[in-house]
């Protein structure tokens, strides 16, 4: 699998796009080809990222930061307790269709399971 993230532009007032985990390799390692994947896209504004198939369904799962249209600002990297309900919506339908993404990551069969049969595995 050459692709290592995917981003995904969100029609949130909150959230300009996510960032998804392909694999147990997480999209945390490629910020300088994400931050150019964002500026040839013409993003700007608050970035989420859903590492579930690289830091599994924990407290470390969600990220956020800030992209200035040119860069992400280090800085503003943080670790995120509280994610809006839709964005697990959104999370839940990209995995549930990706089954070579979800067998190649940190999960175990039955969460495997559970997202491929569109369950939640909500951390709320």
């Amino acid at each position: 699998m050459s692709q290592k993230y995917f981003i995904k532009k969100l029609p949130t007032k909150d959230v300009s796009v996510i960032v998804y985990s392909l694999s147990y390799d997480s999209p945390m390692n490629y910020l300088s080809s994400i931050e150019k994947d964002l500026t040839d896209n013409g993003v700007k504004g608050r970035v989420c990222f859903d590492l579930l198939l690289s830091n599994g369904n924990t407290s470390d799962r969600f990220y956020s930061a800030f992209f200035d249209g040119k860069k992400i600002t280090h800085n503003s990297i943080k670790k995120e307790t509280e994610i809006a309900k839709e964005i697990y919506e959104y999370s839940l339908n990209f995995y549930s269709g990706k089954e070579e993404c979800l067998t190649n990551s940190v999960l175990n069969k039955a969460q495997r399971f559970l997202i491929k049969n569109k369950k939640h595995l909500l951390r709320i």
